[in-house]
């Protein structure tokens, strides 16, 4: 979670969020990464190469332009994997395509 709050710090400095918004994106976050880690583990990858590669996996999962979306997205993931599963969010086909793309190496 601290490494999350301190990539926002870093990728928000002309954006002004509430302590409420900041939040809800770390929130939000947090269960978009625990379900896409849970669900590549189940896929085969081995959860020592997805901790090593932690980084490039949520820059794939969250910030594919390079900068933050808005809170609406993050929470609009949250509800999609709720709703549809894991392998059906965006965030999760971003990480698979990325993979098979040869973006993303999770050996």
């Amino acid at each position: 979670m601290e490494e999350l709050g301190h990539r926002i710090e870093i990728s928000s400095i002309p954006q002004k969020w509430s302590q409420n918004q900041w939040g809800s994106i770390i929130a939000a976050q947090i269960v978009v990464e625990e379900s896409i880690e849970t669900a590549l583990v189940e896929d085969g990858y081995r959860p020592d190469a997805i901790l090593a590669k932690r980084h490039q996996i949520r820059g794939f999962m969250f910030y594919p332009l390079g900068t933050f979306f808005s809170e609406q997205t993050y929470v609009g993931y949250v509800r999609s994997i709720d709703n549809l599963g894991t392998r059906e969010s965006v965030p999760y086909k971003r990480v698979i395509q990325a993979i098979e793309n040869y973006d993303l190496f999770i050996v």
